[in-house]
This record gives C-alpha cells, structure tokens and sequence, in this order.
C-alpha cells in the first residue's frame, strides 16, 4: 500500500492547497510562503533534499530527478489542461472546479471528473 502524501510545505510545514491553474503551474500551492510545488517535489526522497533558505533541491542526481519527475508531471498537466491533478478534484474547492469547467483547453476527459464532483456537492 502507498504511503499517503504529505501536503505540508516543505519550507513552512504549513498545510498546502490544491489548485486549478494553467498546466504550466504547480498542483499544491502555500497560502503562507506563496510557493508552488508538483507531487514529486513533496515525496520523502525530495523533502530529505530540500533546501529551505534557498528553496530548492540542491545540484546533483537527486535533484536532478526530481526536476525530471516534476517534469513528467507537468506533461500531465499539459494534457489534461490544468494544474489540478485527479486526486485532487474532490479537496479542491468549489470555486476552482467551477473555474476549470469555463476554461478552454481543459481535456473532456478531466471536465467529466470535474463536473461529478460538482454534482456531488449538489451544483449544476
């Protein structure tokens, strides 16, 4: 079994929020430090590397990884049109998921996701 995924800031240990922005943007922002950070940024692996007073991985081949994976993610991204990823749809807000079913470019597949959970929360 996986283990879960901490959504604490790696810089602040604040509780992070998932959001639906362009693809180009990370999935998980803090309210607190105004940073941004992808799936893989938030792995152990990546949080035993993290560098707070520069706010980043460091050089060599781990961080080179993660700067890969978050790579791979932002190709995601890319094809569903958003930052929100799928585990995300039902902690997002209301008003983000609304968001993302008036943008243009977000994938048919992903809106069909999106528009469950609306009807979920009772909104049409």
């Amino acid at each position: 079994m996986a283990k879960a995924l901490s959504t604490k800031c790696p810089k602040c240990q604040k509780a992070l929020t998932p959001v639906a922005l362009d693809p180009q943007s990370a999935p998980w922002v803090c309210n607190r430090c105004h940073l941004g950070f992808f799936v893989s940024e938030l792995a152990d692996s990546a949080r035993a590397i993290f560098r707070p007073r520069h706010q980043d991985w460091g050089q060599g081949t781990p961080a080179s990884a993660v700067r890969l994976d978050a790579d791979a993610e932002l190709d995601l991204a890319e094809a569903r049109g958003t930052s929100l990823r799928e585990d995300q749809i039902k902690k997002a807000s209301t008003e983000s998921l609304q968001s993302l079913v008036a943008l243009c470019g977000v994938s048919p597949e992903f809106l069909i996701l999106v528009q469950g959970e609306l009807t979920t929360r009772g909104i049409s």
